[in-house]
């Protein structure tokens, strides 16, 4: 499974920043290859990595969505491109992004218990323009971004956006008091 979250893409009618992810599971099946995508949309209000956390979470509830129905493979490779997602994806105890973390686990757990067999690794994958995969997760991820309807996205807030907008705010606030500080001498000098 390559998990390509595509993160924020202001593409929209109602020019809002939307998050949006994407995954393609590969598989063998009757001696041939299928690729099958699945995209979603977060909502306003996140940086990249409340994007990958999600796209990770979705992910791992499509995949045990997926074997229900089939035969188990002997092992699943979920690979994504930002490797703090991967990281974060496996604290639970941590208070960021928790409804992902625990849908996450919800998912793993289920999937887990239904087949005690099969192997699942996180894998950190760079992104490569070449292989189908990843172009098809992101273009299905932006596709997600876009034409989600307003109604159905969430107003996230997450803490990491919330730092980003002050910071913002902040070195905005500081260079209109560093111009006009520079005005006033500047005015003093004629």
């Amino acid at each position: 499974m390559t998990l390509r979250p595509n993160g924020l893409t202001r593409g929209r009618f109602d020019d809002l920043m939307v998050g949006g992810s994407a995954a393609t599971l590969t598989t063998f099946e009757d001696g041939k290859i299928q690729d099958r995508t699945r995209q979603w949309g977060l909502g306003t209000g996140v940086v990249q990595n409340d994007v990958a956390l999600f796209g990770i979470a979705k992910a791992a509830e499509w995949l045990n969505q997926f074997y229900a129905e089939r035969p188990l493979p002997e092992h699943v490779y979920i690979l994504c491109q930002n490797s703090s997602a991967l990281l974060g994806v496996t604290k639970v105890s941590s208070y960021e992004n928790q409804k992902s973390v625990l849908l996450f686990h919800r998912a793993l757990t289920s999937f887990c218990s239904q087949y005690r067999e099969a192997g699942i690794t996180l894998v950190w994958s760079p992104v490569r323009r070449d292989r189908a995969q990843d172009t098809t997760a992101r273009t299905n991820a932006l596709e997600a971004c876009t034409h989600t309807s307003r109604a159905s996205l969430n107003r996230v807030q997450s803490a990491a956006y919330q730092k980003q907008a002050t910071r913002r705010r902040a070195f905005s606030k500081w260079a209109e008091e560093w111009h006009a500080e520079r005005r006033k001498r500047f005015a003093l000098w004629k």
